[in-house]
């Protein structure tokens, strides 16, 4: 994955430029949740900044499901699963999110024979 940083740049965490796939899934204060397919475009340490067409605020509490592009030895996919709240919206679609905690996670053997 490339890493990228500006000499202007002001995050304590090195930024890693590698477009995923994401399920991205919103958690509203009254309970509701509102999911979508998601692209993420950067990814740290200690958050993620994606593509989305979710009408997402400030301050809501997400979960990302992102396609880690590395399977593992038995041919498993691997998704990382983060959870965070959105810190700041660039358009009506870059959304920047945090990550509090985050854990990887298998998605099943892939079908090997053919």
């Amino acid at each position: 994955m490339p890493e990228f940083r500006s000499p202007a740049e002001r995050r304590r965490k090195m930024r890693f430029a590698n477009v995923m796939n994401a399920h991205l899934v919103a958690l509203r204060e009254d309970r509701f949740t509102v999911t979508d397919s998601a692209r993420v475009i950067n990814i740290s340490s200690s958050g993620l900044a994606l593509l989305t067409a979710l009408q997402i605020q400030v301050g809501e509490t997400v979960t990302a499901y992102v396609d880690w592009p590395v399977r593992r030895e038995d041919g498993c996919s691997v998704l990382l699963k983060t959870l965070g709240r959105v810190v700041r919206r660039d358009s009506d679609r870059t959304i920047a999110a945090s990550i509090v905690s985050y854990e990887f996670c298998t998605t099943g053997l892939e079908d090997r024979s053919a």
